[in-house]
């Protein structure tokens, strides 16, 4: 069975730059939803996966013209589709597609993500294959 490479990596401009001290490569069964992608993506980086979140084609999620939205399938008010549901496969249609992962609003974490290719696996679940860098602190400790 064939699985995505997908790059991850943790930037301000998830278009521009790999920010090589905190990325990942993730291998994940093209079936996968999008909300699966998301928290293996948290849980790469040590994140708690407790926000909500969105993938967009752009790097100014309001200028997107394809996003996909958690809010969706909270039935909440979105201008996109739903993550549950949609497939890897349905948005990562060709290698260099990048997506910008955005996550915890209020934080404001923002993730790009890139599509490298394509690899054998016998599992369909999704596994880390590559860490470089030490992930960011999710709650960093707050001035007194």
């Amino acid at each position: 069975m064939k699985s995505y490479k997908i790059k991850v990596w943790t930037i301000h401009d998830p278009f521009d730059t790999i920010d090589e001290e905190a990325s990942r490569v993730l291998l994940v069964p093209p079936s996968k939803d999008l909300h699966s992608l998301a928290e293996a993506i948290n849980d790469s980086f040590d994140f708690h996966f407790d926000h909500p979140f969105g993938f967009y084609d752009h790097p100014n999620m309001f200028q997107a013209e394809e996003g996909y939205e958690l809010f969706a399938d909270m039935g909440e008010e979105s201008d996109y589709e739903g993550v549950e549901g949609t497939e890897v496969k349905d948005v990562y249609t060709e290698v260099g597609k990048r997506m910008l992962y955005h996550f915890d609003y209020g934080d404001d974490w923002q993730f790009g993500t890139e599509l490298l290719g394509e690899k054998d696996s016998e599992k369909n679940k999704i596994i880390v294959l590559e860490k470089s860098g030490e992930a960011p602190e999710q709650y960093p400790p707050m001035d007194e």
